[in-house]
């Protein structure tokens, strides 16, 4: 699961508030297709905050049994991106969100349906995807941040 509590308290000591229900779920939404889109594009992250990093490359016989098989419209045989079927990358979504005060929101991304679950935490061993990366969470808190104050503006 990507630890996005770490934007949750930034944001949270940068307004001296609570983010609302309707803040976590629009930060939930970025933060999973943030996390999509960096592993179709072939890189994961090993811990929060680190730097994105290219997969490992795939194993010739893997490619080969990818050769023989019906892949997602979003990778090549060849291509490390965890999207074989993309039905385990498709279900990253915000699984659980909690607003609560003295800083106690939480907020949790992650793939959802056992299967994908699994299939995530087997994958994770060799080609780490979930957490967010010092990129990520930089422009997580600028998002949000510009769409808190819009909304402040707006009132």
């Amino acid at each position: 699961m990507a630890d996005i509590n770490t934007v949750v308290k930034n944001l949270q000591r940068r307004f001296s508030r609570a983010l609302t229900e309707r803040d976590m779920r629009d930060l939930g939404r970025a933060a999973a297709k943030a996390i999509r889109n960096r592993t179709k594009s072939g890189k994961g992250v090993r811990s929060t905050g680190g730097p994105e990093r290219k997969f490992k490359k795939l194993s010739t016989q893997y490619i080969e049994f990818r050769r023989r098989s019906k892949l997602s419209s979003t990778t090549t045989p060849e291509t490390s991106n965890l999207t074989f079927s993309g039905k385990m990358i498709r279900s990253i979504k915000t699984i659980s969100v909690r607003t609560g005060i003295r800083g106690k929101s939480e907020l949790i991304v992650g793939p959802s349906g056992n299967k994908n679950i699994k299939k995530a935490i087997w994958v994770s061993d060799k080609r780490p995807f979930m957490n967010l990366s010092g990129k990520d969470i930089k422009k997580l808190i600028e998002l949000m941040t510009q769409r808190i104050q819009t909304n402040v503006r707006s009132r």
